[in-house]
C-alpha cells in the first residue's frame, strides 16, 4: 500500500511541475518521459494545456530511437536541443513533435549521475511568436535537475522496498 501511495504522490508532483512548467512558460504542453532499459522513451506525465487529442497521443506511444529523430539524438548526445522552427528542423523530425503540430520545442534531457534516465518535452503551437528565449531555457533545465532528483528517489526507494521484501522472504 505504502509503495502504490508513494508512486502516486510522484505522478502528482511531476504532474504539478509539468502544469506549473506550461503555465510559467506559456507552452502549450509539458511531457516528461522516463527511459526504459531498451532504450525507449515512456510516457510518464503530460501536463499544461492540451488537447485531449495530445494526451492520448502522448500516453499511447512509447518512443524509439528506429521511429523519433529526437529520441535517437537525446540517446546520442544527451543535450538541450532548441527548436523555434519544429516542423522543418531536420533535427527533431521525423518525431512526436510533428504529430502535435509543434511550432517550437524544447527537448531538455533529464539526467541521473551520469546516465540519461527521462526527457522533459516543453512545446508551444501555433504560428503566432512562439521562440523560446535563452532564460526560458535555463529555467527548463533546472525543471530537468528537479526531476531527475525525483525520479532517482524513487528508484532508490524501489531498491529499499526490495531489500526489505529479500530480507523479510529470510
Amino acid at each position: 500500500v505504502f509503495d502504490r501511495t508513494y508512486t502516486q504522490g510522484l505522478q502528482q508532483a511531476l504532474s504539478r511541475i509539468a502544469d506549473d512548467l506550461s503555465n510559467a512558460m506559456e507552452a502549450s504542453g509539458s511531457y516528461i518521459y522516463t527511459v526504459g532499459e531498451d532504450q525507449a522513451f515512456i510516457p510518464l506525465v503530460a501536463g499544461g494545456p492540451i488537447t485531449e487529442t495530445e494526451r492520448s497521443l502522448f500516453f499511447s506511444r512509447v518512443i524509439t530511437p528506429d521511429t523519433d529523430v529526437l529520441v535517437y539524438r537525446m540517446l546520442a548526445r544527451p543535450a538541450t536541443i532548441v527548436s523555434n522552427q519544429a516542423q522543418n528542423d531536420q533535427r527533431i523530425t521525423p518525431s512526436i513533435l510533428s504529430e502535435m503540430n509543434t511550432s517550437a520545442a524544447l527537448a531538455i534531457p533529464v539526467v541521473g549521475g551520469k546516465e540519461l534516465i527521462g526527457l522533459l518535452l516543453i512545446i508551444r503551437s501555433g504560428s503566432r511568436g512562439n521562440e523560446f528565449t535563452s532564460s526560458e531555457t535555463r529555467m527548463a533545465e533546472w525543471f530537468a535537475v528537479a526531476i531527475a532528483l525525483a525520479l532517482e528517489n524513487a528508484s532508490l526507494y524501489r531498491q529499499a522496498q526490495n531489500r526489505l521484501s529479500d530480507s523479510r522472504a529470510l
